[in-house]
C-alpha cells in the first residue's frame, strides 16, 4: 500500500508543480496537495493535515490521531517523509519563482518593451507587451492630442498610428533616470528610413518598475534666446 501510495502521491505533485494553472494556488496553499480522507484511507486511519510556518509554505506536518494502529506507525513515518519531501521540492522552486517575479522592472527593460509594444504590429504581442510593461490604469498623453488610459486604449493609439503609417517603426534612447521618473527619446522611421517624427517621452513610473504615465513631445524643445 505505502508504495502504491507514494506513487500517487509523486506523481500527482509532479503534474501540480508544472501545471501553470495551478501553480499560483500551490504557493499560496501547499497543504492543498494534500486530502486527508484519501492519506487517512491509505493509513488506515484518520489523519490531520496541519500547517507549519509563519509564511505557510512549510506543510505540512500529516499527523496521525491516537487512533492510528501501532503496526500503521512505520507506514506512516514513510508516507510522512515522501509527502514532506514531495513539497519541499515542489514548493521551494515556487518561492524562488515569485521572489523573482516580485522583482521591480528596471528602466531599460521598461524602455524596451514599451519601445516595443509601439513596433508590435500583431496585438496579441503588443498585448503581451504591454502587460509586462504598462500599470492596468496607466495614462499616455501628448500634444496631438492624444490621451488614453488603461492597455486596451493604448493598444488601440498604437493601431491607429500603424494603420496611418504601414511598416513605420520607432527607435528609442535609453532612458535617462532619477527616482520614479525618465525621459527617453525617440524616433519613428518609414521603411525607406525617412522621418516621420521624433520627440521625447517624460515617463513616471510605479514601485514595481511598470510605466504609470507618459506624457510625449514631438520635435526638438525650443532653443533658449540669447
Amino acid at each position: 500500500m505505502i508504495t502504491k501510495t507514494t506513487a500517487i502521491i509523486g506523481a500527482s505533485m509532479a503534474i501540480l508543480c508544472s501545471a501553470s494553472s495551478v501553480r499560483a494556488a500551490v504557493f499560496a496553499d501547499p497543504c492543498s496537495l494534500l486530502n486527508e480522507t484519501e492519506v487517512g484511507t491509505a493509513l488506515g486511519a484518520p489523519v490531520t493535515i496541519t500547517k507549519s510556518g509563519s509564511d505557510a509554505t512549510h506543510c505540512a506536518f500529516v499527523k496521525a490521531l491516537t487512533t492510528v494502529r501501532p503496526n500503521n506507525m512505520i507506514r506512516f513515518s514513510s508516507l510522512s517523509a515522501v509527502v514532506m519531501s514531495g513539497i519541499v521540492s515542489c514548493i521551494w522552486p515556487l518561492r524562488a519563482t515569485a521572489q523573482q517575479g516580485s522583482r521591480p522592472l528596471k528602466p531599460d527593460d521598461a524602455v524596451i518593451a514599451y519601445c516595443g509594444a509601439w513596433n508590435a504590429v500583431d496585438r496579441a504581442e503588443r498585448d503581451r507587451l504591454l502587460a509586462e510593461v504598462w500599470a492596468p490604469g496607466g495614462e499616455y498623453t501628448d500634444s496631438n492630442p492624444t490621451r488614453t488610459v488603461g492597455r486596451a486604449a493604448l493598444s488601440d493609439t498604437i493601431a491607429a498610428l500603424q494603420k496611418r503609417y504601414p511598416g513605420a517603426r520607432f527607435r528609442c534612447s535609453a532612458p535617462q533616470t532619477h527616482h520614479a521618473y525618465m525621459r527617453t527619446t525617440w524616433v519613428l522611421r518609414r521603411p525607406d528610413k525617412t522621418e516621420v517624427a521624433r520627440g521625447e517621452d517624460f515617463i513616471e513610473r510605479g514601485d514595481d518598475g511598470r510605466i504609470r504615465r507618459v506624457t510625449g513631445f514631438f520635435g526638438d524643445a525650443p532653443a533658449i534666446k540669447p
